[in-house]
């Protein structure tokens, strides 16, 4: 009986740690990569739509390195009339075309022209080439809900 109870103690201590292994790494990732503060950022982009938009974010996160070899990390939002099923079909279908020229739109930049100063400028150049893409609508504006260039 006795040499039970020990295993049972045993497997419950390492299912502690374990647990508090995972939590204490959780906490750590939440913190590094301050997860909160981007959700809130991303809230607040979406928040900012008129009712009778929809936000079309499906392109996913951007990984490309610029000129100068810095890395750039992108996350593209835009909204769009969700009356215009058509134009959404579009956008989804058209997903690989729109991700790989905007990969290939930060690729052609140095790091030192992708600041915040240049922000909007960076923008409507990036739409202009998302719009030449699309054939049934148009992208107005375009957020960053994510955006990194590391050196």
């Amino acid at each position: 009986m006795t040499k039970n109870f020990r295993l049972a103690e045993k497997i419950l201590l390492l299912l502690l740690i374990a647990l508090l292994t995972a939590i204490i790494s959780a906490t750590v990732y939440a913190a590094f990569y301050n997860t909160r503060a981007k959700k809130l950022a991303r809230e607040a982009i979406y928040s900012e739509f008129k009712t009778g938009y929809a936000v079309f974010d499906e392109l996913g996160r951007i990984r490309t390195k610029s000129r100068d070899g810095a890395i750039i990390i992108v996350h593209i939002a835009f909204p769009y009339d969700d009356k215009e099923r058509q134009f959404f079909e579009e956008l989804h279908n058209s997903r690989s075309k729109l991700k790989a020229e905007a990969a290939e739109f930060f690729s052609s930049k140095q790091s030192e022209e992708l600041n915040g100063a240049t922000e909007g400028v960076i923008k409507a150049a990036l739409r202009d080439r998302l719009n030449a893409i699309l054939s049934l609508g148009t992208i107005d504006t375009l957020y960053f809900p994510e955006f990194s260039v590391i050196k």
